[in-house]
């Protein structure tokens, strides 16, 4: 088991984003760190990584699986304006997309946040924040991609796949993550300057997810069923029900078939 390569990641960066570097060899949670670092000054673009996680963080309170040294489990602290909070998670999975299809893996961005190939998960993306006067006084955006997994724990073993298991080979985490911030970097000084209807467009491209798909969806008032037909300007999913039109800010999409 090696660590992550530090010296050798900051060779390959070539963006502000992950400049100033907070490395782990194990830690409960690259989020925690970060919203401990954000209760102080801090400077946007401060990196949070850990080569293990004994408490990482998923979505709903689920524990996100972080064996030592295999994969990625990195943590941004960010401060975007209040009106573009809403497509940092978005920003994010366009960044590691972009990355892992230049190692040719077609990732489909599972609306709100996982990233699967096929069916299965490679990675997710968790986004915390806290607001003071109307303004983001700090964002936490966290992230784990599945790298050089080979197996997985019984509850996981259907719905999990990594890099590794995709491409029949080990993979250089160090370089996939230096890719992810420089992507990031660029889409998140960009996000500004493009019409929501714009950057919505290029998310569907990447997502089978987000139109035309009759989805199943659970969220804590129940199950819904529809088709789903794109993103409103806050980034709900849209979904015509038997109903009429509902927009979701939150839920587990637990079907999906394209019409």
């Amino acid at each position: 088991m090696s660590s992550f390569d530090v010296p050798e990641f900051q060779h390959m960066l070539r963006s502000s984003i992950g400049s100033e570097l907070y490395y782990y060899y194990e830690i409960d949670s690259t989020n925690r760190v970060a919203e401990n670092l954000a209760q102080q000054s801090f400077r946007e673009g401060i990196t949070v990584i850990a080569n293990s996680q004994t408490a990482g963080r998923g979505r709903s309170n689920n524990q996100w699986y972080s064996p030592l040294a295999e994969n990625i489990y990195c943590t941004l602290l960010l401060k975007p304006d209040a009106s573009y909070l809403h497509r940092i998670p978005f920003v994010a999975g366009l960044a590691i997309a972009k990355t892992l299809a230049a190692l040719g893996l077609k990732i489909d961005l599972k609306w709100p946040n996982d990233l699967l190939v096929g069916i299965r998960k490679i990675g997710g993306i968790l986004i915390q924040s806290a607001m003071e006067a109307g303004a983001v006084k700090y964002a936490v955006l966290g992230f784990g991609i599945n790298v050089n997994s080979r197996s997985f724990p019984a509850d996981l073993n259907e719905t999990a796949t990594s890099v590794a298991i995709e491409i029949g080979q080990p993979s250089d985490r160090e370089s996939i993550l230096a890719g992810i911030l420089m992507n990031f970097e660029k889409l998140y000084s960009e996000m500004t300057k493009i019409l929501w209807e714009d950057f919505s467009k290029e998310i569907e491209k990447r997502s089978t997810f987000i139109r035309d798909c009759e989805v199943r969806i659970q969220n804590h008032e129940g199950i819904t069923e529809g088709t789903t037909a794109g993103l409103d300007s806050y980034g709900g999913l849209i979904v015509n029900t038997p109903d009429g039109a509902r927009v979701f800010y939150s839920g587990e999409v637990q079907a999906c078939r394209k019409k």
